[in-house]
């Protein structure tokens, strides 16, 4: 009997990045650093590099999450709980953005989207009172939002 892999089509893509980088960059100036006697380089990128790079920054402005942080205010079994956790948070902070997702076998609401830490551990502390357990977590967060001057768009 054949190995099934001997029937699939071999593929290589023919990938400028592959190999050694160091061929698609060259140095066109360096600077000494005054102060610390440090070298500035600058290089002249070539075209593959830089498509690679305007790729890039075009699937991040496509994205409409990035790394940041959020409040976890309950987390458990019970579904009620869960809801009159949520019930609660709303009732305090109606423009806060609130997610409630299961996670087998428990119920977690998250709250807020922030982009560092220390904001998020200062709505947190506003939050001890009514959410003693409540703690800062790691998650894929909402971008904000920017009025344009021109544009009244969100």
């Amino acid at each position: 009997m054949e190995e099934p892999a001997a029937f699939r089509k071999k593929f290589s893509p023919k990938d400028p990045f592959e190999g050694d980088f160091t061929k698609n960059i060259k140095i066109i100036e360096k600077k000494s650093l005054y102060e610390h006697n440090q070298s500035k380089i600058i290089f002249d990128v070539s075209s593959p590099v830089k498509s690679m790079e305007t790729r890039h920054v075009a699937v991040n402005r496509l994205s409409s999450t990035t790394d940041g942080y959020r409040i976890q205010i309950y987390t458990g079994i019970d579904r009620e709980n869960s809801n009159k956790a949520k019930i609660s948070f709303i009732e305090r902070h109606p423009s806060i953005e609130i997610y409630q997702e299961y996670v087998r076998p428990n119920f977690r609401i998250r709250v807020g989207d922030f982009l560092n830490k220390q904001e998020a551990e200062i709505f947190k502390n506003t939050l001890q009172d009514l959410f003693q357990g409540a703690f800062v977590v790691r998650d894929r967060v909402n971008k904000p939002r920017f009025k344009d001057k021109d544009n009244t768009k969100n």
